[in-house]
Order: C-alpha cells, then structure tokens, then sequence
C-alpha cells in the first residue's frame, strides 16, 4: 500500500509581513513654475508677505499639503501628494534672483490645485516606476488672470531607462 503525503497547510510567519504599511501626514511645500519665454514666474506655497522674510532666512510658514505614504511588503514606497497651496505671479523681466521678486508687486494671486504621485519613491526597480505632478491654478489681480501649469509625468523602466510622458510649464494670460 503506498501513502500519499499530505502537504502542509500554508502558515503565515506575520500578518504584518504580508500587509503594506499605511502614513498620512502633512508637510510643507515649495515650488517656483518659471514661464521664461513670457517671463512670469509663479511663488507657489507662500505668499508674498512671507518672501521677504524666506528671503531674509527667518522662518516662514508654507503650505501645507496632504501626504499618503504606503510601504509595500517588497519594501517599495508610493506616496500621493494633494493641495491647494498658494500660488502668486509675478513678472522676473530683469530678475535674476528670486529674493529680488520682494521688491516687485504680483501680478496676480490665488490657490492651485496640486496632485502629485510616485508609485516607487525610491527607485526599487523592483516595477516601472512612473512618477510627476501636476499643478493648475488661475491666480487673478492688478495685473489680470494667468493660468499657471506645471505638468509633467515621468517612468523609469526596470532597464533604468526615463521616458518624459507629459511636459507642460506655462503660466498663461488669460483674457478678462
């Protein structure tokens, strides 16, 4: 008679081990959307009272942004950024440095809707890893609408390759 050998039921060593680890938080955020060929530029997550005061290396309070972190078993992390940070215009003809926009009025201020994404945050190639932001905001004043874009979409393949999917940096006058 020949026995047939049963196989061992599955046995998980750790919930956790198999689970992803979920973070949300906030955290301030930063940018500059240079238009040069137009030259415009836009602040964007602080406003332009606190300028003078970043640019005199006090503290200053930017805005703050949701943040979704979720590390995958493998290790990988993907983070999703959401906002709606400040976005002030103003025209850099004859600037050079940032600090120097203190001395100029904006053109025009608003909010912009921000949504940033990375499915592999540290590069684990361990997937394509496809990353980019995209920031639209129509700040308005004195000197009228502008429709400020950032948008770009980038993937890294396992190879290391880059490939620019979507690249758009504009800010835009718009008509009244």
């Amino acid at each position: 008679m020949q026995r047939r050998l049963q196989p061992e039921p599955l046995r998980r060593t750790s919930v956790s081990s198999l689970s992803a680890a979920v973070r949300r938080f906030t955290e301030p955020f930063f940018d500059i959307v240079v238009d040069a060929p137009r030259n415009l530029a836009a602040v964007v997550g602080l406003g332009h009272d606190q300028l003078a005061g970043f640019c005199a290396g006090e503290a200053v309070a930017f805005d703050q942004v949701n943040i979704l972190e979720v590390t995958r078993p493998d290790g990988s992390v993907k983070i999703t950024v959401r906002g709606k940070p400040r976005a002030t215009v103003y025209s850099i003809a004859g600037v050079s440095d940032l600090c120097e926009l203190i001395e100029s009025a904006p053109l025009a201020t608003g909010r912009a809707n921000l949504s940033r994404t990375d499915n592999d945050l540290f590069v684990s190639f361990n997937r394509t890893n496809s990353f980019g932001m995209n920031l639209v905001g129509t700040p308005s004043g004195g000197g009228g609408r502008f429709k400020v874009r950032l948008r770009f979409r980038i993937t890294i393949q396992r190879n290391g390759n880059f490939v620019v999917r979507t690249e758009d940096v504009s800010i835009r006058p718009l008509a009244h």
